[in-house]
Parts: C-alpha cells; structure tokens; sequence
C-alpha cells in the first residue's frame, strides 16, 4: 500500500515544512520590507506631484498677473497677488509675489474683503 519508509515520509515531511519555513522567511524578511519602500516612494511620489501642481498653478497665474498688472489692472493684479500670499503663504510663489508687490511700491497685507 504505502511505498515509502517511515524514514522517507519524515524527511519529505521535514523538507516541505523547511520549505515553507524558508518561504515564510523571504516573504517577511524581503518582499514585506520591499513593499514598505515602495509604499514610502508612493507617498514621496504624491507629494511630489502635489508641489508639482501648485508650481504649475503659479506659473499659469504669474503670467495673468504680469498681464494685468501691464495692462492697467493693476488694482486686480495686486489683489491676486495678495491672494495667492494669503493661500500659500510660505510658497516660492508668495515669495516672488511679495517681491513684486514691493517693486510696485504696493503692500503685501492682505485687506479684509479679499
């Protein structure tokens, strides 16, 4: 009926529980710590793409604001200008809106009502 030795079907159970022992332990040990870096560059990622975003928002407006500005609106460009200080006051873009402002000769405190 059964072909194998007790000794054989010992070892061959041995040998498929190491197996999966050696399996568990690459699964934990690397695949698991792998999935964790990539999670972590997903979140890099996403931030990334968020910041990118707003750069390209400031870009697209910085040139409407110019525009304005040039065009005798001025009054509308200060105001934009105030607004996006407001919004994103620690950006890039508030900096060189500030610096704008100050060449006008404008504030760049935002007034209640904007």
């Amino acid at each position: 009926m059964n072909k194998w030795t007790r000794e054989q079907r010992n070892q061959i159970i041995l040998l498929a529980m190491g197996t999966v022992g050696v399996a568990a332990l690459i699964w934990f040990g690397i695949i698991s710590a792998l999935q964790a870096r990539l999670g972590a560059q997903a979140d890099k990622m996403l931030v990334a793409q968020g910041n990118l975003n707003l750069i390209k928002a400031g870009i697209s407006k910085e040139a409407q604001f110019k525009e304005e500005i040039e065009l005798g609106k001025q009054d509308d460009g200060v105001n934009e200008l105030r607004r996006l200080i407001q919004r994103y006051p620690r950006s890039n873009e508030a900096l060189q809106a500030r610096e704008r402002l100050r060449k006008l000769g404008v504030s760049s405190t935002v007034r209640p009502g904007f």
